[in-house]
């Protein structure tokens, strides 16, 4: 080996490394601080609060639509539907008139529980939702923050790094010159060398410290990254479990709500099991009508004319003279007819006119046809009356009982 080239690889090393090599910049997008993902997550977020804030809308309106409905029970509850009625009727109507009004107590109750149970929770988490997002600002404005210092620190990185780029390629090119040099200009050369590789060995360590700076700040961002993200996280867990919390209370408010409102319903019916429309219309009739002392008699006198017959008079016919007087000739005596047979001796009290067709269940009943007319000779209380049918043609010995509850007052 010759005494130039000993010189020549007898000069310092650059530090660090026995090469030379330029070191590669990297490409843009792994030194660029990324938006998409803190963006996406903005706008989940933003877009959780919405549906908190609507849901809580819909609290709002669903208990009031109740308070007013409960309302408008509660006063159609007080309204008079049953001041001339009695008996059972009377008692469902009233049972009508209670359930109602517990009904309205029961959308009161309902529209109290929403409040409670929905809307307060709902509220609570747009609270925590709007605390969070002040969070969510300040990492936004860290992050823009963080931004320029990033390009500001990625820009001295550069720089640095063609510095130290350029003293490689100079520290090569004074050795390529040192194979073809003198002596005399190869020491020159090589405190060139030495100069450039000491420029090399500065600006490797600016380099180093530049690229320490911004290695830290990417730990920070990325330990910010991961703290922003573990709040929207827990958060949106929270917001889950409390709407799924809320929803299912009022799925089940509403459940509950419907069995009272059926079993009100119940007791309505209930009531109207009790009520016989038979039984209702015979006490009225009984009570108001055949229980009273005072009844309607139809005239003896007129009962030849509803049986066809020909009316006899105590006193003899005469007519009044019209015109000019004439003989008159003596007018033959009328057969007398026997008056209709009844089937005792009773007087009759009074008529009633058949509701409905009945058929005969006893010898003691006979048959009639709605709109019959009876002629009553006696009234019991047990509802089972005697009489007869007016029309003689129909009649049948030993036949005078029918039930009471078949006719109306003629």
């Amino acid at each position: 080996m010759t005494q130039r080239e000993q010189q020549a690889t007898s000069a310092p090393s650059p530090p660090h490394s026995s090469s030379t090599e330029p070191a590669q910049w990297p490409n843009q997008s792994s030194l660029a601080l990324g938006d998409e993902e803190p963006n996406i997550l903005s706008k989940r977020m933003q877009n959780s609060k919405k549906t908190t804030e609507e849901l809580l809308d819909f609290w709002k309106e669903r208990a009031l639509i109740e308070e007013e409905y409960a309302t408008k029970l509660a006063k159609l509850a007080k309204a008079s539907i049953d001041s001339d009625e009695n008996g059972e009727l009377k008692e469902s109507l009233d049972t009508l008139r209670r359930e109602t009004e517990k009904q309205a107590q029961t959308h009161l109750e309902f529209a109290k529980q929403v409040r409670v149970e929905c809307e307060t929770p709902t509220a609570e988490l747009r609270a925590k939702q709007a605390a969070h997002g002040s969070h969510q600002s300040m990492f936004e404005e860290k992050k823009t923050n963080t931004q320029a210092q990033w390009q500001a620190q990625t820009a001295c990185v550069r720089i640095t790094l063609e510095k130290y780029n350029a003293d490689c390629e100079r520290v090569n090119s004074y050795i390529r010159q040192a194979e073809y040099m003198s002596e005399k200009d190869l020491e020159r050369l090589n405190a060139k060398l030495l100069r450039a590789r000491e420029c090399m060995r500065v600006h490797n360590e600016d380099l180093r410290s530049s690229a320490r700076v911004l290695h830290e700040m990417v730990k920070e961002r990325d330990a910010e990254w991961k703290a922003f993200c573990d709040s929207c996280r827990d958060l949106e867990e929270a917001r889950l479990d409390t709407l799924k919390d809320v929803l299912f209370k009022y799925a089940n408010g509403v459940s509950a709500f419907c069995v009272r409102s059926d079993e009100s319903c119940e007791r309505i019916r209930i009531s109207l099991d009790r009520l016989d429309p038979l039984d209702t219309a015979e006490d009225f009739v009984r009570d108001y009508i055949t229980g009273s002392a005072n009844h309607l008699k139809f005239p003896d006198e007129l009962l030849p004319f509803l049986e066809g017959g020909t009316p006899t008079f105590d006193a003899p016919y005469e007519s009044l003279p019209l015109g000019p007087h004439e003989p008159t000739r003596p007018v033959p005596p009328m057969p007398p007819q026997n008056p209709p047979d009844e089937p005792d001796n009773d007087a009759t009290l009074f008529y009633v006119k058949g509701l409905y067709d009945y058929t005969a269940t006893i010898p003691e009943e006979f048959d009639f046809q709605a709109g019959d007319l009876i002629a009553v000779t006696a009234a019991p209380d047990d509802g089972w009356w005697s009489g007869h049918l007016v029309d003689e043609s129909r009649r049948l010995p030993g036949k005078h009982c029918f039930p009471s509850n078949f006719v109306c007052l003629a």
